[in-house]
């Protein structure tokens, strides 16, 4: 129970900063704002790596260095190196697209729809981990 807390803690105030800065960079809330900018989009801090370094700090507090601790690292390792590589691969599909000539491709990077596949530069993946770890420790203090 303790790993499902801190994980709906982590989500929900690394999107929430994420929805603050959208608002302190000129956002506005609407329903579409609300759903693609607090729910789906990626960007600072990295949601998926702060759930990440809060699930393997909690994993290491309960379990301590053990073989599932082991395998959480690992897995934790790689995703984080896909959430970085997908990164490159936006990078490039923005390039490609931004020279088509095709309408539809031309929407896609219009529509803001590419952010989807945007990634995480490596600053947004250490900020989500810190925030994760640091959340985690604060609240398995609190739960004792």
């Amino acid at each position: 129970m303790k790993l499902l807390i801190v994980t709906i803690i982590i989500l929900v105030v690394s999107q929430s900063i994420k929805f603050l800065i959208f608002l302190y960079k000129g956002g506005r809330i609407t329903k579409d704002s609300v759903f693609w900018n607090y729910i789906w989009i990626g960007k600072f801090p990295s949601t998926h790596a702060a759930i990440l370094g809060g699930v393997l700090y909690t994993v290491w507090h309960e379990e301590g260095i053990s073989l599932f601790f082991g395998f959480c690292t690992i897995i934790s390792a790689l995703f984080i190196y896909m959430l970085i590589e997908n990164r490159k691969r936006y990078k490039i599909l923005e390039m490609y697209f931004s020279k088509s000539n095709d309408h539809a491709i031309q929407s896609i990077i219009s529509d803001n729809k590419l952010n989807e596949f945007e990634g995480h530069t490596a600053r947004e993946v250490i900020v989500g981990l810190v925030l994760g770890i640091t959340l985690a420790i604060v609240v398995l203090g609190v739960m004792g």
